[in-house]
This record gives C-alpha cells, structure tokens and sequence, in this order.
C-alpha cells in the first residue's frame, strides 16, 4: 500500500468507485455516534450549502465532542449517583 512512516493513516479505496463520510467511517473504525457526528461536521464544514458557514459547523463539532466528554463522565464510578432506601 505504502511506506510512509504513519501507515495507519492511509486506506487502500482502490476497490472503490467512490467514497463519502460514511465510507470514511467505516474504514477507519469510527463507530461512536459523537464522533461521528463531529467527523461528519468538519469534513465539509461551511460547504453543504445548506445554510451554515463554517463557523457554524465548528461549533456543533465542538458540541458533539464535549457531549462524547460527558459521556466518558458518565462511564466513572464518581459520576454514578447512588439511592438509599428511606
């Protein structure tokens, strides 16, 4: 495939007529939903023609990635809230 020192970074697509975000997603194993999410954003932030800029589009990646922070929060024994039984 190729020589270059950060081999994982790079995916053989030659098999492939085309690839989109989803595509990406799939070939480097991206299967959180947070994560993708930003990924999908940044990808084409401020080109969608959807009526975000890109700064638009930076925000709601960042949204997304502190929403995947909170989550791993919430994973922590700390975060868990326990009850008594009154």
């Amino acid at each position: 495939m190729t020589d270059k020192k950060h081999n994982h970074y790079f995916k053989d697509v030659s098999h492939l007529y085309h690839i989109d975000v989803y595509r990406v997603l799939e070939l480097y194993n991206v299967n959180d939903p947070c994560i993708q999410h930003a990924i999908k954003k940044l990808l084409v932030a401020g080109g969608r023609g959807a009526g975000k800029d890109i700064s638009t589009d930076i925000d709601e990646a960042i949204v997304s990635l502190q929403r995947w922070k909170e989550m791993q929060d919430e994973k922590t024994p700390a975060f868990i809230v326990t009850t008594r039984a009154v």
